[in-house]
């Protein structure tokens, strides 16, 4: 389901699991809510895409007021939990996401996720594919008309999926409060992990060739370095790079 009228990539802020900055590394949600929207009924005749992001912490480098869905990790009073947005986009009719839920429990963040999903399919046009994006129920039914619906919507969902287990991330205190960059680094940028960077490399217009990945990869095998992460900028990020071998690379 990469593609045709269903939920497409969910992406994620470049550098969950080691920027100092994050409450919990957003991964663990992105591999939760694939394998539940994966093959499921629900998302097998959307009338458009619907594309989540999940940011890690406030700064949200995962851009959620341009998604269908952007969930953003935050602290409120103590507890841990999620900011969520939803109805943003660009195209030729941009729209700012609104705020859907301004704090929830990891525990309704999947409810949350399947009443969007939900309200899309039931209410989005299906006769004009350049109004058929969640965003345009905006002008349906008002914000106020919309979050009304959602509500309705996500206790519906609360109720049928009261069974399914919930997503769980392994929360921790912030080390650092230095923000990467829009989206990315574009420099070195220390990891939380004691002793490791991540370095930025930029590729121009996005575009890489073949032998330039094959490339890449002899390189990143040379050095004993297994994970690189695409960024918002199409940009990659090498993650795990030992001081030692910063000059090197």
């Amino acid at each position: 389901e990469a593609c045709n009228n269903a939920v497409r990539n969910m992406s994620a802020c470049a550098l969950s699991g080691v920027c100092p900055r994050e409450h919990v590394d957003v991964n663990t949600y992105v591999d939760g809510a694939v394998r539940h929207f994966l093959r499921n009924p629900l998302n097998q005749q959307l009338p458009r895409k619907f594309k989540f992001s999940f940011s890690a912490c406030e700064a949200d480098c995962a851009q959620s007021l341009l998604q269908d869905c952007g969930i953003v990790a935050t602290i409120k009073d103590g507890k841990q939990g999620f900011t969520v947005k939803a109805c943003g986009g660009l195209g030729p009719k941009p729209r700012e996401a609104i705020l859907v839920e301004e704090f929830i429990p990891e525990s309704d963040l999947l409810f949350s996720m399947e009443a969007l999903v939900t309200l899309h399919n039931k209410y989005s046009d299906r006769t004009k594919r350049a109004k058929s994006r969640i965003k345009f129920l905006i002008d349906r039914f008002g914000v106020e008309g919309f979050l009304e619906k959602y509500r309705e919507e996500f206790a519906r969902t609360k109720h049928a999926l009261a069974s399914k287990p919930v997503i769980r991330g392994a929360w921790r205190k912030q080390t650092g409060q230095e923000i990467p960059g829009p989206g990315a680094p574009r420099r070195l940028f220390a990891q939380h992990q004691p002793g490791l960077f991540v370095l930025p490399v930029a590729v121009p217009l996005g575009d890489l060739k073949v032998a330039q990945i094959r490339g890449f990869t002899k390189l990143l095998r040379e050095h004993g370095l297994s994970e690189v992460h695409t960024t918002q900028d199409q940009n990659l990020a090498i993650l795990n790079v030992k001081q030692e071998q910063v000059e090197t690379l």
